[in-house]
């Protein structure tokens, strides 16, 4: 015995001592004391943690709300720091007559994120912070106000917006909202935080240093190195947002994603915007006009925001009011808890104290009965105490006399319940002597063979056989048999009418009393229908419901295969990238299903018009890639893509009507100078199937390195 359990013999003891003076309903008033004292400390414990969590959710709730306002503020002040940017350039005068009104939108802002942080609690650390923030932010107002320079009220505007970014993180430290346990709200406000201002805070930059340098109609060396910086920044930020929302989507996929419509619409905004600063980096002065620059980044801002408020903001509110809810609900079951324990405790000890007079009278009745002569009496003593050692000794030597008709009767019940499995089981069962000869069958079999149990006693089981599997399938099958005494697997088998199957088989070896087989059990399930549900989800899984085509998960596989091929060979592959012209006013004018009906015609064109060893992949929508491989040179794609264009140029019979379409195809090779992956081969014929779009569509063109990435 350990030494501690040693130290409390004498208090365990003293216990006993006490307890011995006292009858059984004593004993359990004095356990039920002590029971109704532990409960009492468990309960308060759980009211104390009900009352930390709702406390820690009201605060991180109310974080959100001041995040939400500062958020609201950054906007304000970014656009206000664009528009003053253009204004102060010596062509923007026009401008400055929006400042005055987007100035007092900025101070209405502040004053709410005032009033905000004046309702929380917890927050007081970050509201120094916020004076100098707010102080920042007016004297950039006042700067603009003062005519200073464009560069100037522009840097510290910027200033001003970082230091903001730095805020409302330190306000999710000391709510408590950045080190939330839960993953989905941890990476929820994270989002809110960091990656989400940041990236608001990358395009608000770029518009107002673009927006700017376009209004004053020069891009001078100084300016386009700040603005490339500045696309650098975007594009980071806006891959840090990407991943912050897919960790969202892994901790919670019902919260949000990136397949969310709002997300592909912030996409689409931002890549117009790179794309219009990268050809104002190079373009003529004038050749964009400053003002639908303003406006389409200021979409994308908008379109940021509506993540925020639409999903991001809201998500993470109803998780933190869902964990709210789940603690009242764990205090209520922990109260519940509580009194049903009593409950059961009490009604313990209610029936302790009966078993322990059930168990008296239950001995007085065995031995009068057992003292009369009815030897087959036994008493049910349930209690674990000497009483029921007393008990099992009068029962043991009942037992004695009754134990050869009881093993009678438990050999009779084993046989009848043998009997009533192998005719009542679903699987089909088979059992042959040592030979292979079928001895009996049940009626399972005969419903999944078509043979009637009189049909196929005496036979071998090899009159199923289809033919499938070969002799050394059934080599090996005999050896596992032999080996190990059971097998199991896949077999393709033929009914009576000769249709083939696929079943579940296994088979194991009976031996008799001197070891050796006397028969064989089988036991076949019909897996027919789980095969073929098995073909249809790897079709589904590879190629395109639509047209049949390969989807994207077999293109990427295929074009990796040519990759390699092309490696091993020396022979290049050409990628090509097909957009039909178009397509989509056949599909307003017509109808969704004529739009279908088309794109089957023309995949089945394509797929025709190429040879076997070539890929032709639905990418989504109206795209289409090809991949041709094993050429000479790089002049041998000019064929078969004439041939794509010749046959995406043929006139189209719908139910609708005749209808024409065209084909803009772009085209790059592999391998290249330099390593590169699929995915940027497909942008490459991306990129020149777009400068097919904008040099007048129906035709191709191949990819070079001066192709800039614009497309919308």
């Amino acid at each position: 015995m350990p030494p501690s359990m040693l130290s409390l013999r004498p208090l365990f003891a003293a216990i006993v001592r006490l307890l011995d003076r006292f009858d059984y309903p004593s004993k359990f008033g004095a356990v039920a004391i002590v029971f109704g004292f532990a409960v009492s400390l468990y309960l308060q414990q759980v009211f104390n943690d009900y009352g930390r969590t709702v406390a820690a959710v009201k605060r991180e709730i109310a974080a959100l709300e001041v995040v939400d306002d500062g958020l609201a503020l950054m906007v304000d002040a970014q656009l206000y720091r664009g528009l003053s940017y253009a204004a102060l350039q010596p062509a923007g005068s026009g401008l400055a007559a929006m400042l005055p009104v987007r100035a007092a939108a900025v101070r209405a802002r502040m004053a709410e994120l005032d009033g905000a942080l004046g309702t929380v609690s917890g927050l007081e650390v970050v509201s120094p912070r916020w004076e100098r923030i707010r102080g920042d932010l007016e004297e950039a107002l006042l700067a603009a106000d003062g005519r200073a320079t464009a560069e100037h009220v522009f840097e510290r505007y910027t200033v001003a917006i970082r230091g903001l970014l730095e805020w409302l993180s330190d306000v999710g430290d000391a709510s408590g909202l950045g080190a939330d346990g839960d993953p989905a709200i941890h990476h929820l406000a994270a989002a809110q935080l960091r990656s989400l201002p940041t990236f608001i805070e990358s395009i608000a930059n770029l518009r107002g240093m673009a927006t700017g340098s376009l209004v004053a109609s020069r891009v001078d060396p100084r300016t386009r190195l700040g603005l490339a910086a500045r696309l650098e920044a975007v594009e980071l930020a806006e891959n840090a947002l990407r991943e912050r929302i897919e960790r969202i989507g892994a901790a919670r996929a019902d919260v949000f994603g990136l397949r969310a419509p709002l997300l592909r619409e912030l996409h689409d905004a931002v890549r117009y915007v790179r794309n219009t600063a990268r050809f104002a980096l190079h373009a003529e002065a004038g050749s964009v006009d400053p003002m639908d620059f303003f406006a389409m980044a200021s979409l994308a801002l908008q379109r940021a925001s509506e993540v925020h408020r639409q999903h991001l903001h809201r998500a993470a509110r109803e998780l933190l009011e869902q964990r709210r809810q789940a603690a009242v609900r764990e205090l209520w079951s922990g109260v519940a808890g509580s009194a049903a324990v009593c409950a059961l405790v009490g009604l313990l000890f209610a029936a302790m104290y009966a078993s322990i007079r059930r168990a008296v009278a239950e001995l007085e009745r065995g031995s009068e009965h057992f003292a009369a002569g009815a030897l087959d009496t036994r008493v049910d003593i349930v209690s674990h105490d000497e009483l029921r050692t007393v008990g099992e000794r009068f029962n043991a030597m009942a037992d004695k006399i009754t134990v050869l008709i009881q093993g009678q009767r438990e050999q009779a019940r084993r046989l009848e319940l043998a009997a009533s499995v192998f005719a009542s089981a679903r699987e089909g069962i088979i059992i042959t002597d040592r030979k292979g000869d079928i001895v009996d069958v049940n009626r399972a079999f005969t419903k999944i063979t078509g043979w009637t149990r009189d049909e196929i006693v005496g036979k071998n089981p090899r009159v199923l056989k289809s033919g499938r599997q070969g002799p050394d399938f059934y080599r090996a099958m005999w050896a596992a048999l032999a080996q190990k005494g059971y097998w199991e697997g896949e077999v393709w088998n033929r009914d009576r009418q000769g249709k083939e199957f696929a079943e579940m088989l296994a088979i194991s070896a009976v031996r008799d009393s001197g070891g050796e087989v006397s028969h064989y059990v089988a036991l076949i399930s019909d897996i027919t229908s789980q095969k073929e549900n098995e073909h249809r989800l790897r079709r589904l899984a590879h190629f395109d419901t639509l047209t049949g085509l390969p989807n994207r998960t077999l293109l990427a596989d295929r074009l990796e295969q040519a990759l390699g091929r092309a490696r091993r060979s020396g022979k290049p592959v050409a990628v090509a990238l097909i957009d039909l012209d178009g397509f989509k006013e056949v599909n307003d004018r017509l109808g969704h299903d004529a739009g279908d009906a088309l794109l089957v015609t023309v995949a089945r064109r394509m797929k025709d018009c190429l040879r076997t060893q070539d890929t032709i992949a639905r990418m989504g929508g109206d795209e289409f890639i090809a991949v041709i491989g094993e050429l000479d040179d790089h002049d041998e794609v000019r064929r078969p893509l004439e041939r794509l264009l010749a046959v995406l140029a043929e006139p189209i019979e719908l139910e609708q009507g005749t209808v024409r379409v065209a084909g803009s195809i772009g085209v790059t090779f592999y391998p290249q100078a330099g390593p590169i992956e699929s995915e940027q081969l497909i942008r490459q014929a991306d990129q020149a199937m777009y400068a097919v779009k904008q040099a007048g569509k129906n035709g191709y063109r191949i990819f070079t390195d001066s192709m800039p990435s614009m497309r919308p």
